[in-house]
């Protein structure tokens, strides 16, 4: 009897409905498909460190791959230079010169690192391999920097210096104008003073001609003459009328005396 009781109150346990607790658990086990469900990634905040110096030829590929020894690396921005003799440079080189750079890592906690652990350290590898041994790293990590903010900066930068370009060539436009006008100005005064000048030489020149006729109608002008040589006829004949002038003379005192 004993016996039988207690397989009807185990018989009459297991017909009982299950209670909440239980019923979830149950649930939760015998749900189709409950272990295919994605778990959730968990999200990292990204953080930004600022390079202030650039050895110089160093690539963005070549920083990439000497930041990723140190964490997941995401976007990489290096800044060229800017200065007024960029344009002399070949355009090769060029390319390679950076001033200033910006690394993204794609967990908060290796940029902090790796700006407190590398900077002023070498750059370090192989010496015959890597040309960069010898320099240093100039790092800075950036708090509540996001890469926005780069953007918004890079695009502000570009819009200020476009102001600065269009001004300059505005300006050298008035400039260039200025000198063309002043040009045409000194072109038009020479212009005057030679037509001036012409005009007070034909005046002189009619002053002179019209001086030159009243001094003809007052004063005789003398001409330069040349006294020649007597002829012998002429030399006879003058002695000739010498001789008779001494003889009347002679005849005449000869009366009076």
């Amino acid at each position: 009897m004993d016996g039988s009781e207690s397989d009807a109150n185990s018989a009459a346990d297991s017909s009982q409905p299950p209670t909440t607790g239980e019923a979830g658990e149950v649930a939760q086990e015998n749900a189709p498909g409950s272990s295919l469900l994605p778990k959730k990634k968990k999200v990292y905040k990204k953080g930004i460190i600022y390079l202030s110096s650039i050895p110089q030829f160093m690539t963005i590929t070549k920083l990439t791959q000497l930041m990723s020894q140190y964490g997941k690396v995401g976007r990489v921005f290096l800044q060229p230079p800017q200065d007024k003799d960029v344009g002399r440079r070949k355009k090769k080189v060029w390319k390679r010169l950076y001033t200033e750079g910006w690394v993204e890592f794609m967990k908060k906690r290796v940029a902090k690192e790796v700006a407190i652990n590398l900077n002023n350290q070498p750059i370090g590898g192989k010496k015959g391999k890597n040309k960069f041994h010898d320099y240093l790293w100039s790092i800075k990590y950036l708090p509540r920097f996001k890469w926005i903010h780069l953007s918004e900066r890079l695009s502000y930068e570009r819009a200020v210096f476009k102001h600065r370009m269009q001004t300059e060539i505005r300006q050298a436009k008035r400039i260039a104008s200025k000198f063309l006008e002043n040009v045409e100005l000194a072109e038009r005064l020479e212009k005057k003073k030679k037509k001036k000048k012409e005009g007070n030489d034909e005046e002189a020149e009619e002053k002179q001609t019209s001086d030159g006729e009243t001094n003809d109608t007052t004063k005789p002008v003398f001409k330069n003459v040349f006294k020649q040589r007597e002829t012998d006829s002429q030399k006879l004949a003058k002695s000739k009328i010498q001789k008779t002038k001494q003889s009347r003379e002679e005849f005449l005192k000869s009366i009076f005396s």
